[in-house]
C-alpha cells in the first residue's frame, strides 16, 4: 500500500504543479488582455473624444458657413439698394474707404460714376464717344482734346441733362487718359 500511496501522492503533486503551472499561464493572459483592454478603452476614449471635437468643429464651421451665406445675401441686397438709388440720383457719388455722410456726399465734386451704374443707352453713348475719341491721333485732336478738358465744367456739366451727367464724368477721365496716351507718343 504503500507503494500506492506514493504514487497517489506523486500524482497529486504533479497534478497541483500542472494546475500551479496552469494558473500562472492563465494570470499572464490575464494581465496581458486586461493591458490590451486598458489600450482599447484608452483608445476608444481618445476617438470618441477627436470625433466630439471633430463634431464640435463641424457645427462651427456650419454656422460659420450659413452667417457668411447671410452676409453674402445682406450685400447683395445692400448693392442692389445702392444701385437703384444711384440709378435714381441726379449727382451719384461713391463712398470711399470710410464711407461718406450725407453732408460730404453733397460737397463730393471729383467722384465718378461706375460703367456698371449706367443705363444701356447711357452705356452706348459712352462707348460711341469712347470710339470716336480713340481714332483721333494728330496733334491738332490732342489740341481739341486739351481744350475741351479744360472748359469741361462749362461746355458740358453745367449744360448736360442730369441723366447724362454720369456719362460725361466718365468720359472725362477717358480724355485725361487719351491726352496722356497722346502726348506719351
Amino acid at each position: 500500500m504503500n507503494r500506492r500511496c506514493t504514487i497517489l501522492l506523486s500524482a497529486a503533486v504533479g497534478f497541483v504543479l500542472l494546475l500551479a503551472t496552469r494558473i500562472r499561464i492563465l494570470d499572464g493572459r490575464i494581465a496581458d488582455l486586461k493591458t490590451q483592454n486598458a489600450e482599447l478603452t484608452a483608445l476608444r476614449a481618445e476617438r470618441i473624444e477627436r470625433n466630439s471635437d471633430a463634431e464640435r468643429n463641424s457645427k462651427v464651421l456650419q454656422a460659420e458657413i450659413e452667417r457668411f451665406k447671410a452676409d453674402q445675401q445682406e450685400l447683395l441686397r445692400l448693392r442692389g439698394e445702392i444701385a437703384a438709388l444711384r440709378r435714381h440720383s441726379p449727382n451719384p457719388v461713391r463712398a470711399g474707404p470710410g464711407g461718406v455722410t450725407a453732408e460730404v456726399a453733397t460737397q463730393a465734386e471729383d467722384t465718378v460714376p461706375l460703367e456698371a451704374d449706367l443705363n444701356e443707352e447711357q452705356a452706348k453713348l459712352l462707348q460711341t464717344i469712347t470710339e470716336e475719341m480713340v481714332s483721333t491721333t494728330d496733334s491738332k485732336d490732342l489740341d481739341r482734346l486739351r481744350d475741351s478738358l479744360n472748359r469741361w465744367d462749362e461746355l458740358v456739366l453745367e449744360s448736360a441733362p442730369v441723366e447724362m451727367k454720369p456719362v460725361f464724368e466718365i468720359l472725362k477721365g477717358r480724355v485725361k487718359e487719351r491726352i496722356r496716351d497722346l502726348e506719351s507718343r
